[in-house]
């Protein structure tokens, strides 16, 4: 049974790309604008949850702290909801790496209202409120802000461990089940410059 999962474990890292590689991608890219004023800015909706995935495919700047992937987001003219719920998916198919966004706030002249990252905690797999682990945390709208800009870069921490509950999966090899115990375990994550994160509108601070 160890040597099964531990093929599985290996079978389940291999669907993520080495942050190393990652980075060395990156610095490749070209940086796709002059200035802030020139970036593309996608309307961020009112209604439902707004997914971002940040990879070989994103435009590339320079923040101040190297190169990036980034998005950028117009807010609503009207925000009723001042709070914004964060979640940073897993890459692949582990809990591992992940996306630990920076968030550029400007007014309506592209002039820096505030920066900022956030301590997220780790959100484990719960069946019926959360199918997905992540990394989660909440923030509040400055007075002004007119655009949200999101990056990252090398932090100087460590990132944060995920401790997992103690859980009973099933896994198909084929046609026959296999069920794999977890005692519970602590997991060192990994800080990428991929990923993807989903930010939803709040009324409150969900604390």
């Amino acid at each position: 049974m160890k040597f099964l999962s531990l093929i599985l474990v290996l079978l389940l890292t291999s669907c993520a790309t080495p942050v190393k590689k990652q980075k060395e991608l990156l610095i490749s890219k070209n940086i796709c604008c002059n200035s802030m004023v020139e970036f593309d800015y996608k309307s961020m909706a009112i209604s439902e949850a707004v997914t971002l995935k940040f990879n070989e495919k994103s435009p590339v700047y320079d923040f101040g702290y190297g190169k990036t992937y980034f998005s950028a987001l117009t807010l609503p003219l009207d925000i009723e909801a001042p709070y914004i719920s964060v979640k940073s998916y897993f890459n692949g198919s582990l809990i591992g790496q992940y996306f630990d966004p920076i968030f550029l706030v400007l007014n309506e002249k592209h002039e820096r209202i505030k920066e900022f990252s956030l301590r997220l905690r780790f959100r484990d797999v719960n069946m019926f409120t959360n199918p997905n682990a992540n990394m989660a945390g909440v923030f509040k709208f400055p007075e002004g802000a007119k655009y949200l800009i999101i990056f990252t870069r090398d932090f100087n921490n460590e990132a944060p461990v995920a401790e997992l509950a103690a859980s009973t999966s099933m896994v198909m090899v084929g046609n026959a089940p296999m069920v794999f115990s977890n005692q519970g375990e602590s997991i060192q994550l990994e800080r990428s410059p991929t990923g993807s994160i989903q930010l939803e509108l709040l009324d409150q601070d969900g604390s």
